[in-house]
């Protein structure tokens, strides 16, 4: 098996409660090919740096329902998945990654940890390591998926370091939208990612979560952001309608 190279760095991360994610994270993430599978199937491992010992199953909290979700993305920005691997030993998960059409993906790790109960964004890279890629950096503030139609807008201009409040409106045949279902214990999970691929944000509806898989979401929802960096990012809205988890693509810009 050979271990891929391994990347881990200072992330800028938006999340809705208070600075609750570590900007240095304290474990290395480690992803290791499945030789005996007929897919892209993986082995993730945590390591804390302080100590070098594996991070188990136990040691981590459940945060919107899972204690390791994986935020996967291509270099040019396009392909999204929100990925959770299955435990197959207490340090060590399994995971199948989509093929894609690159075949190349950065991958964080989204963990929170019993003993110090900070969130930690934990980066590396999988898949092949060639290839060059431009990111699409047009603005674009509406998708449409079939006969639902998505809009974002911001109650200010958006600034690097600046809070500011997001409002994303779901339409149906021209009305407001009202059969959000839950996800991971949310109505939408939001999650961006800056141009410079290294700058990754997560936050989530304001107001009260679903308690129950029969609670249902409605239009619009809002969300507190806190841009860490300036440039283009592109979001990825995740939703959950008629039983199946769309993502929803915009892209923005932030300003200095």
């Amino acid at each position: 098996m050979k271990i891929l190279h391994i990347l881990f760095l200072a992330l800028s991360v938006l999340v809705t409660m208070p600075a609750l994610a570590k900007e240095q994270p304290g474990a290395r993430l480690e992803i290791t090919e499945n030789p005996d599978s007929e897919h892209s199937s993986y082995y993730i491992k945590l390591i804390d740096i302080k100590t070098g010992n594996p991070i188990t199953e136990n040691d981590l909290e459940i945060v919107h329902t899972k204690k390791l979700h994986l935020l996967v993305i291509n270099p040019s920005l396009t392909e999204y998945y929100h990925l959770h691997p299955t435990s197959v030993k207490p340090d060590e998960w399994e995971v199948d990654f989509p093929e894609g059409k690159t075949g190349r993906f950065r991958v964080w790790a989204d963990i929170t940890r019993k003993d110090t109960g900070e969130q930690e964004y934990i980066m590396t890279d999988a898949g092949l390591t060639t290839g060059t890629y431009k990111i699409d950096t047009t603005r674009n503030l509406n998708s449409t998926l079939g006969e639902y139609r998505f809009s974002i807008e911001f109650d200010k201009k958006l600034k690097a370091g600046e809070e500011a409040m997001a409002t994303i409106t779901v339409m149906k045949n021209g009305r407001p939208f009202s059969g959000l279902e839950p996800v991971m214990g949310a109505f939408a999970h939001v999650v961006g990612f800056n141009e410079d691929y290294k700058t990754i944000m997560h936050t989530h509806p304001l107001g009260e979560e679903p308690e129950k898989e029969s609670d249902r979401g409605a239009s619009p929802l809002q969300f507190h952001i806190e841009p860490k960096k300036f440039g283009f990012i592109k979001i990825f809205a995740q939703f959950r309608i008629d039983g199946k988890d769309i993502f929803v693509p915009f892209g923005i810009m932030v300003d200095k």
